[in-house]
């Protein structure tokens, strides 16, 4: 199931969100085009062994004001990373290598892909773009594959 949700709000007042932004598909591909309001792209998998997802995606040359995370949570919406922070609290501080699920910027307009692990049972993967008003004149977004291993 993919969801896309877009809003925005600023100073009290709300900014009605183009129908052609946020999360779409043209012509076969799944974009993102640059809109003022928050979007989110959610996906659900129920896997019956431990597993992955990997995407590969492109952001566009100019980047500059564009956000872009992924974030893996289970059934009752906790993030994972949270529940390993929840556990490991005080025991250790978080390094670069456990923050692979999240992209900020980056890309001069290359193929990049990333991979994140998931659990047996419903996982909910949602990927987040925000952008500031730098971002006027960016580029799309493309996401050009989501693979799962491990769904049943």
């Amino acid at each position: 199931m993919l969801t896309d949700t877009s809003s925005s709000t600023q100073d009290s007042r709300v900014i009605v969100c183009p129908t052609e932004s946020g999360w779409i598909v043209r012509n076969t591909e799944l974009l993102y085009i640059p809109s003022p309001c928050l979007s989110k792209l959610s996906f659900t998998a129920n896997l019956v062994r431990p597993g992955y997802i990997e995407y590969s995606y492109r952001m566009p040359t100019n980047t500059r004001g564009v956000s872009l995370s992924a974030v893996v949570k289970n059934e009752q919406c906790q993030s994972y990373r949270d529940e390993v922070r929840n556990l490991l609290s005080g025991l250790a501080t978080e390094t670069s290598s456990s923050r692979k699920d999240e992209q900020s910027g980056g890309g001069n307009g290359e193929w990049q892909k990333k991979r994140l692990e998931l659990r047996t049972g419903p996982n909910v993967i949602s990927w987040s773009v925000s952008t500031s008003r730098d971002s006027a004149g960016a580029g799309a977004i493309v996401m050009a594959r989501i693979d799962v291993v491990g769904e049943q």
